[in-house]
């Protein structure tokens, strides 16, 4: 997303169910998102949870970031912390769709690690 998007719509959320999740990605997901007052549940079905947000987070939807087959929307939290929500409709119609959010990459990979300069 970049500063110049235009939003075009916000809207309240309070869940979503993501798919297709595997378990270390799970695993940060589940602290990252507790962390920010967030309740994660496995779903019935597996590779699936149920994503309950805080009272207060918001769905934005911004101009060029969606086709017909996949949408990008941001997710807001009362705090300020923000997740991308995508959402992929497959062309055959017989296949489920995805749905999954995106944490930042420290989550998953922890801070930046600088190098020291070993030239002296």
């Amino acid at each position: 997303m970049r500063k110049n998007d235009q939003l075009l719509r916000s809207k309240p959320i309070s869940e979503v169910v993501i798919s297709h999740v595997s378990e270390y990605y799970i695993s940060s997901m589940t602290r990252y998102l507790e962390g920010l007052e967030c309740r994660v549940i496995p779903h019935q079905e597996r590779g699936k949870y149920q994503i309950q947000f805080p009272t207060g987070t918001t769905e934005n939807t911004y101009e060029g970031q969606s086709t017909r087959r996949a949408h990008r929307t941001v997710v807001i939290l009362p705090g300020g912390a923000r997740l991308i929500k995508f959402v992929l409709v497959p062309l055959n119609e017989t296949y489920p769709v995805y749905c999954t959010l995106v944490l930042p990459n420290e989550v998953l990979f922890g801070p930046k690690q600088t190098t020291p300069n070993l030239a002296g």
